[in-house]
């Protein structure tokens, strides 16, 4: 509402010193039934204000609390079971070893019996050896299979009768046992058909790296995870079970488990945990297992895979050991916190109100009379309005400064609609000033460019007739920019064109244009950079000079360009006592581009500048086409370099083509 009555204050104010009636505003249309009382009390919105800003934010931090709690439980859960399947995992892989050590005797045994020739002959004897290594409740068969030279294995002895004989038992793994110097896999018992952990490992011709064959041992799975399920490992409830690698073999625990209603979380052995258990939102493996909890399944599976094998071992959880429920204690202290804040405090504030509400109501009169037009109106002091006394003196202030800004405003637009037309004016001047038509040159085509930053720019340029029927040319940048620097411009190129229509001579020309434009700019600090020279049309020799200004760019007929300038400083910076003056033979088809900075100054929507380079690639390309044409193609390719980028600094193009 304040902003409103300010914005009016501001419109009336304004109408007040314009002498403008202000235009009927069309009033929105009011309600036929008014609010409730109760509702419109300043009481009803402190009581609403507390059931959002405390009570609100109270039930949002319990849930949040619940939420928290909830995810730190499968917190627990996941980094539970993840220590308990690494944990299992490397106690496994030591059963394993401590197997290989007693199948690197037998390998040692059979060798040096192959070795001797006697292998044949102790068959016997080896089948005996098997048959005690085997007595272990965990340890299944003992089986040695012979490889012969069209590489199929023949099992030669072995604690189970019946795999004596047979051929290629798990060929592929006794192949990699070979080549890898081991191979730990779970697989299925040819002979009693249960999912064992076979050991393999290949026997070699003594002192040779030559294989032989290879020697098996077989571990009862759910033997072997029965055994070390019984290693303590904390209070928390799990089964564990061994997976084949891609998870066509499962041997749990329990037999009522269907692996179908697990979900698998698959866990590098090497990840750190506690990195994991204090970021597990931040990391995509904590993601993924947050995501478990939506899933339909009922139990959760953190499986590694068990180091130097082919199979993982998995610690299988139920969900329902992580649910939270609400506590009732909880509900019923927000319930009562609730009531009271409905009952006692929105009573409590409904009374104080109505009196505090006094000043308030005050302050909202005051506002809408100052809207309806009436600015005399203001707010008066209440001995407990406390902020709302401070809200009214200001408003007060406010109003006495709009009316006073107002006429600022109304005085500053009319000095800008005064400068405006002075800048009109000189933008005018400057324009009529710059030559209009080029003069009529035989064997000269003659254009020019001009493109100013502001109303009113600082550089110029000429095309006049010289001393001897000659042509004056000349481009000017003025430092600084307005009015002053279109000035110096303007003054030095009328010093110009006078000095060189009475003298026959470039160097008196720009002497004596320096030295007296030193004495309008000996303490003002302003210079101006130009290029002059005069050239005879019949001869066809320019003759040059560089004040300070960048070099012309001359192309010849056959493509060649150079820049050419002569040492010297800007005009107006000093008296000098000799100007340095060169010349150059042109030829028909040779082109003469005279600019200004702003032209390779000009910048993109990344700073960088057009540049000189880009400046000779579009004369080099265009120096076919006419002098006017030259000119649109320089100026078209700077504005598309710098798009939709203001213009900041002037642009000026003088362009002479000889045919």
């Amino acid at each position: 509402m304040a902003i409103a009555s300010v914005s009016s204050v501001a419109i009336m104010a304004e109408k007040s010193f314009s002498g403008k009636k202000e235009p009927e505003r069309s009033q929105p249309p009011h309600s036929s039934k008014p609010p409730p009382a109760f509702f419109g009390k300043l009481g009803f919105r402190v009581f609403f204000v507390a059931l959002i800003f405390l009570v609100i934010p109270m039930l949002i931090h319990s849930w949040v609390k619940y939420l928290e709690d909830n995810t730190y439980h499968k917190k627990l859960l996941f980094v539970g079971l993840s220590e308990i399947s690494m944990g299992k995992a490397g106690f496994t892989k030591q059963i394993v070893q401590d197997k290989t050590y007693i199948m690197d005797l037998l390998g040692a045994l059979i060798t040096q019996d192959a070795s001797a020739g006697k292998l044949d002959q102790n068959l016997e004897a080896f089948d005996s050896l098997f048959s005690i290594v085997n007595r272990d409740r965990i340890t299944g068969a003992i089986f040695y299979q012979s490889l012969d030279t069209n590489g199929d294995f023949t099992c030669a002895v072995s604690s189970e009768k019946l795999l004596v004989g047979q051929k290629n038992i798990f060929k592929q793994q006794q192949q990699l046992a070979i080549k890898n110097g081991d191979s730990v896999f779970l697989d299925v018992d040819p002979v009693t058909s249960i999912v064992e952990i076979f050991i393999s490992k290949p026997v070699y011709v003594l002192n040779s790296n030559q294989a032989i064959g290879t020697i098996t041992l077989s571990l009862d799975a759910l033997a072997l995870l029965n055994w070390i399920a019984m290693v303590e490992t904390g209070p928390l409830f799990f089964q564990i079970a061994f997976l084949g690698k891609e998870g066509h073999l499962y041997v749990g625990q329990s037999g009522q488990i269907d692996p179908s209603e697990i979900y698998v979380f698959k866990v590098d052995p090497y990840y750190d945990s506690e990195v994991l258990f204090s970021q597990v939102k931040q990391t995509p493996m904590g993601k993924a297992y947050l995501q478990v909890f939506g899933q339909t399944k009922q139990m959760l599976g953190v499986q590694v895979q068990v180091p130097g094998t082919d199979f993982n071992i998995m610690a299988v959880s139920t969900l329902e050991t992580v649910k939270i429920q609400p506590s009732s204690a909880m509900i019923t202290t927000i319930l009562n916190i609730i009531l009271i804040y409905l009952v006692v405090g929105g009573g409590l504030a409904l009374l104080i109100t109505i009196r505090i509400s006094r000043p308030l109501n005050a302050l909202c009169t005051v506002m809408e009379n100052v809207e309806s037009g009436n600015l005399s109106a203001r707010y008066h002091h209440d001995r407990v309005g406390f902020e709302i006394n401070v809200l009214g003196h200001t408003f007060n202030r406010m109003i006495d400064a709009v009316l006073h800004h107002v006429e600022e405003a109304r005085n500053e637009r009319m000095a800008r609609e005064l400068l405006s037309k002075e800048l009109k004016i000189g933008h005018d001047i400057q324009r009529s000033i710059l030559p209009r038509e080029r003069p009529d040159v035989p064997g000269v085509e003659i254009a020019t460019g001009f493109q100013g930053a502001r109303e009113v720019a600082g550089d110029s340029y000429d095309t006049s007739s010289a001393a001897g029927k000659k042509l004056l040319i000349s481009v000017a940048d003025a430092a600084g920019k307005g009015i002053s620097a279109c000035l110096y411009s303007l003054c030095a190129r009328s010093m110009l064109r006078s000095f060189s229509a009475s003298a026959n001579n470039l160097e008196k020309t720009i002497l004596e244009t320096n030295n007296l434009f030193c004495l309008d700019t000996s303490d003002s600090g302003n210079f101006v950079t130009a290029w002059v020279g005069i050239l005879d049309p019949e001869s066809r020799v320019l003759q040059y000079a560089s004040c300070g200004h960048l070099p012309a760019i001359l192309c010849r007929a056959d493509g060649t360009i150079a820049e050419i300038a002569t040492p010297g400083i800007a005009l107006g910076v000093m008296p000098i006592q000799e100007a340095t003056v060169a010349q150059v033979q042109l030829e028909k088809g040779d082109i003469l581009v005279l600019y200004t900075d702003g032209i390779i100054d000009s910048q993109d929507s990344y700073f960088e500048f057009y540049g000189k380079q880009r400046l000779l690639e579009v004369i080099k390309k265009e120096g076919g086409k006419s002098a006017e044409d030259l000119v649109d193609a320089i100026l078209g390719s700077v504005e598309m370099f710098s798009l939709n980028i203001p213009l900041v600094d002037d642009r000026t193009l003088l362009v002479l083509r000889m045919v």
